[in-house]
């Protein structure tokens, strides 16, 4: 049986062993109509399949980041995490007083499709009400099918998309979710 646990910072370690990756042969392509003057189109292209790995260290965020405020759960087949979410309230952020952040969304290959997602998303949404927050922000990748799918279900409104954050590194284009609580 699954539960979700709210852990402390001291579970950071624990929550970096559940596995962090997508697999897709789908991405959501932008098109910018008239050079972005006539809008933009989010088309849905078939991609050579890849896996996307993050080798994120969360327990490194604590010299970048305040994680007072942060709230980790995880996601517990009897004693083993197999899935995790934080949700990130910046107090360095001028925004962070009015959307705390869907920072991480996380559930292990072999546990996807179960519904652990949704219970982990449905937790953080709660716990976001609980501290009388109104929306919620949540940010993901063009190139992550599955999770614009998932927020798009979830009842997501896509408000911003920054097709140029990422340029050092990728093509990806970095989109911003806003759920309404």
């Amino acid at each position: 049986m699954i539960k979700i646990e709210e852990v402390g910072i001291d579970k950071l370690e624990e929550y970096d062993s559940i596995e962090f990756s997508y697999s897709t042969n789908k991405i959501y392509e932008l098109k910018k109509i008239n050079n972005g003057l006539g809008g933009f189109l989010l088309e849905v292209i078939d991609v050579e399949p890849f896996t996307k790995e993050f080798e994120e260290d969360t327990t490194m965020w604590k010299k970048y980041f305040d994680l007072t405020k942060w709230k980790f759960f995880i996601a517990y087949d009897n004693d083993i995490p197999v899935g995790g979410a934080i949700l990130a309230i910046r107090s360095d952020r001028p925004d962070s007083k009015k959307y705390p952040v869907l920072w991480d969304l996380r559930v292990i290959g072999k546990y996807r499709y179960q519904g652990i997602g949704k219970m982990l998303f449905d937790t953080v949404k709660e716990r976001a009400k609980k501290e009388d927050y109104k929306e919620l922000k949540i940010e993901c990748q063009n190139t992550n099918y599955p999770a614009v799918n998932f927020y798009y279900k979830q009842g997501a409104i896509l408000r911003s998309i920054n097709d140029h954050a990422y340029d050092d590194f990728t093509n990806e284009v970095q989109m911003f979710w806003y759920l309404d609580l």
